[in-house]
């Protein structure tokens, strides 16, 4: 069972919550797909193994099979399981959703200052 999880939300262009979704995400070898959204936010169950640097894929794929892929790096995975990410919202190149970079709980994020 997975003690941390990746949570990622997912908007359209106007800023509205994406509720009709499938997320995967792929760490490395893992690739792992959403357990449960609520509107528009997406948990992952993941198991970080490895402290170091990691790359986070996301793939978002919609009903009428729209798909947007997203990958995020520079995750710092500490051997305490904390994280250090850049803060950065993404947006796919049709313009149709935004992919905000997803968080990693139960760990708390370092502070951007904003």
């Amino acid at each position: 069972d997975s003690n941390h999880h990746l949570i990622v939300t997912v908007r359209d262009i106007d800023g509205n919550p994406i509720t009709d979704a499938t997320v995967k995400a792929e760490l490395g070898e893992l690739s792992v797909q959403s357990d449960r959204h609520q509107a528009g936010v997406f948990t992952i169950p993941v198991n970080w193994d490895l402290s170091g640097d990691w790359t986070i894929t996301l793939y978002v794929t919609r009903p009428d099979n729209t798909n947007i892929t997203r990958e995020f790096e520079a995750w710092q995975i500490m051997e305490s399981g904390a994280c250090a990410p850049v803060e950065e919202t993404l947006t796919n190149d049709e313009g149709e959703c935004t992919i905000e970079r997803p968080t990693l709980s139960p760990f708390a994020l370092p502070s951007t200052g904003q």
